[in-house]
């Protein structure tokens, strides 16, 4: 969405920001919001957009988003919040001057509360901030509330860029613990090379660029989700450096006890715990007897996840 296409119908309570990932952070804010929404009877919207800034300043180091926008429209729904507008960030976007981004927020689209960070900023070349929508506010008879931080009991802030470093180092546990939620990857199931299935291990590969950061390679215990059944999965993601030639990195599930045919099936990953990294093997056998060593891990790991959720 363009900003000058952003319309409400009714007041709003209405919180901007990246919400990459859609951390516990983020949702602390949106309990926040929801609180002050419910006081007023305002609807709930999270303003957000739809790539990292950097993608279009400095691609060559714009990280890579922890959820896709399908994902993260679903996780802020699923924190409580009513509408979510996803503007196109564009240079368009990045020369708008801020009194004009002003003009959408409490204007077009009615917010009577802006839950906005102390660091927030806005319009081109960032020159509007807080202290100018603190001004802007009262002309139409709205409040700006600035949120702090969310931090661990050592004090360090829980960000976006935390999560991936964590994912980047295979640490999904500790991803997990800051997101909220076990970390997901979703896509539709392919056809691989078959060789899951040869050596007794058959698995469901995802496609080459399903949605979610890919996390180190490794084997990992994991849940695979399949049109509304969940399952328990040994999951491999990188390429298999015990056969010659394969260099695609993916991500592949093997479904415990469970015989299913999923090609072309959407499939949802959650990581619950790194297991081991990959390397390659000096016989079929080998490898063979790890992946037994794999599964039955991964089955335990998740049963005792299940009997400690009750």
């Amino acid at each position: 969405m363009r900003l000058e296409d952003v319309r409400s119908d009714v007041d709003t309570a209405v919180s901007v920001g990246k919400f990459d990932g859609v951390h516990i952070g983020h949702t602390s804010i949106l309990r926040s919001l929801g609180a002050l929404a419910t006081d007023r009877a305002l609807e709930t919207v999270a303003v957000t957009f739809d790539r990292n800034p950097l993608e279009l300043i400095k691609p060559e180091v714009a990280p890579k988003p922890i959820a896709s926008l399908q994902q993260q429209d679903e996780f802020l729904r699923g924190a409580g919040v009513d509408r979510v507008v996803t503007l196109e960030f564009d240079h368009e976007l990045m020369r708008t001057e801020p009194e004009d981004f002003v003009k959408a927020l409490f204007g077009a689209l009615r917010a009577k509360v802006l839950l906005v960070g102390a660091d927030f900023t806005f319009g081109s070349r960032g020159r509007g901030d807080v202290r100018m929508l603190e001004q802007a506010a009262p002309g139409y008879g709205a409040e700006v509330h600035v949120i702090d931080d969310v931090c661990t009991h050592d004090g360090r802030r829980i960000s976006s860029t935390w999560i991936r470093e964590s994912l980047s180092l295979g640490r999904v546990a500790d991803a997990a613990a800051m997101l909220g939620r076990l970390h997901q990857v979703r896509g539709t199931v392919v056809r691989g090379q078959q060789r899951g299935r040869q050596l007794g291990f058959p698995t469901a590969n995802l496609e080459s660029r399903p949605q979610g950061f890919i996390p180190a390679d490794g084997v990992y215990a994991a849940w695979a989700s399949i049109a509304g059944e969940r399952f328990p999965a040994a999951v491999s993601v990188g390429d298999n450096p015990t056969f010659d030639g394969e260099i695609e990195r993916v991500v592949e599930a093997h479904l415990i006890d469970v015989e299913r045919d999923c090609y072309g099936e959407e499939m949802t990953v959650e990581f619950v715990k790194f297991l081991r990294t990959m390397h390659r093997f000096e016989g079929l056998d080998d490898l063979i007897e790890q992946m037994a060593r794999d599964v039955q891990e991964t089955a335990e790991i998740l049963a005792a996840e299940l009997q400690s959720n009750g």
